[in-house]
């Protein structure tokens, strides 16, 4: 390759990649635009108890979801063929089966102990795990395969409509009075509307049948087992990093407390999770081309690394000058303890992001074991 069709593949590779995110990330802002303006409805609506219940929840969820996967999602997006893609992707969907079923007994051995310990609020509502775990996970793994065909318009609605779903059906549903059953709801319907605009006319099951075997998914099973072995126990602790606090909170505080950090989460946490998701999506596809292309993206990485910290910093400095009172105005005035909890967890969400949207690295160098 000469230096001028090199220069041009860049700058190709570049735009290409500016225009992705700008997909994704629109995608993002709306749905936590719509947030943010529902934000005032919702803090009104629920107390801080339904806030806490529904954290300590989502945080088990987040949990189980990662590893209902077995990062073969993971594996999709580095699969060299259409063909591959397609039978990790039906890989990563059995492995949730077969790990969702294998939850269900889990619950109902687990659900009884709940009674008397601090995690009672849960018991009623602990059936639903499966079944939210099935349907996240499942998403993840679809995502992941449109990812690999670089289908970012059916990702950006796929991302809209999960958004649109549940904060919707979280007012809906709150004024209706359903407390956490609402919200439990909300977060299970919202996530299946997902699903939709990833599936529509794919042909998944024609595809299927043509090219997925039992013996196939065992080979690409056996071929990418460095996901499930080396590069899941990180995935885990990586997410545990972030929600052990809502995990362990309840040993030591009452639903009231969990609430406000779940709704400091939610007005600060939740939106730089949601573009550092989608950043991640669409830098692992292109590191991953350019890596198989052999060169170099090391420049990239550490413009937008730079680019991050200095926003991140001046954004610092606004907030803690502006976070309370926006928090009065936006939520309410019970929930005036978030501009704390907010500014003390900031240094935090700042280094995570640039985590979550690097946290491919590993996989794509095949340095899993390495790197746990």
């Amino acid at each position: 390759m000469t230096k001028e069709e090199g220069g041009s593949s860049m700058k190709q590779g570049r735009s290409s990649m500016m225009a992705n995110s700008m997909k994704l990330i629109s995608a993002g802002t709306f749905v936590q635009v719509l947030a943010f303006l529902l934000l005032p409805v919702i803090g009104r609506t629920y107390t801080e108890s339904e806030i806490g219940q529904i954290t300590v929840f989502l945080s088990v969820v987040g949990v189980l979801t990662i590893v209902a996967t077995g990062r073969y999602d993971q594996a999709t997006i580095l699969a060299r063929s259409k063909e591959r893609a397609l039978l990790l992707l039906f890989t990563a969907l059995r492995f949730n089966l077969i790990f969702c079923l294998a939850l269900i007994p889990a619950v109902l051995i687990i659900n009884p102990f709940l009674t008397d310990s601090r995690y009672s609020g849960q018991q009623t509502h602990l059936f639903l795990l499966p079944f939210f775990v099935f349907f996240a996970a499942g998403v993840i793994s679809l995502l992941s395969w449109a990812n690999s065909h670089n289908q970012y318009g059916r990702m950006s609605i796929a991302q809209i409509s999960q958004g649109l779903g549940n904060n919707l059906l979280r007012i809906g549903f709150g004024l209706l009075k359903m407390g956490f059953w609402g919200l439990q709801l909300a977060a299970l319907l919202g996530g299946m509307a997902g699903i939709f605009p990833l599936v529509r006319k794919q042909a998944l099951l024609s595809q299927y049948k043509r090219y997925v075997t039992r013996r196939r998914l065992r080979i690409a099973a056996r071929t990418y087992a460095n996901f499930p072995r080396y590069s899941l126990p990180q995935a885990v602790i990586d997410i545990l990093s972030g929600s052990h606090v809502s995990l362990l909170l309840p040993l030591q505080y009452h639903d009231a407390a969990i609430g406000l950090y779940g709704m400091a989460y939610m007005l600060a946490g939740r939106p730089m999770q949601l573009i550092s998701d989608s950043l991640s999506r669409v830098w692992f596809r292109r590191v991953a081309e350019q890596k198989n292309t052999r060169q170099s993206f090391l420049l990239p990485i550490r413009r937008f690394v730079f680019i991050w910290l200095l926003v991140a910093v001046l954004g610092s400095i606004l907030i803690f000058f502006f976070l309370e009172p926006l928090v009065v105005v936006i939520l309410g005035k019970k929930w005036l303890l978030c501009s704390s909890i907010i500014m003390a967890m900031l240094p935090f969400f700042i280094f995570n992001f640039l985590s979550s949207v690097y946290n491919f690295l590993p996989d794509l160098f095949g340095k899993q074991q390495k790197f746990m």
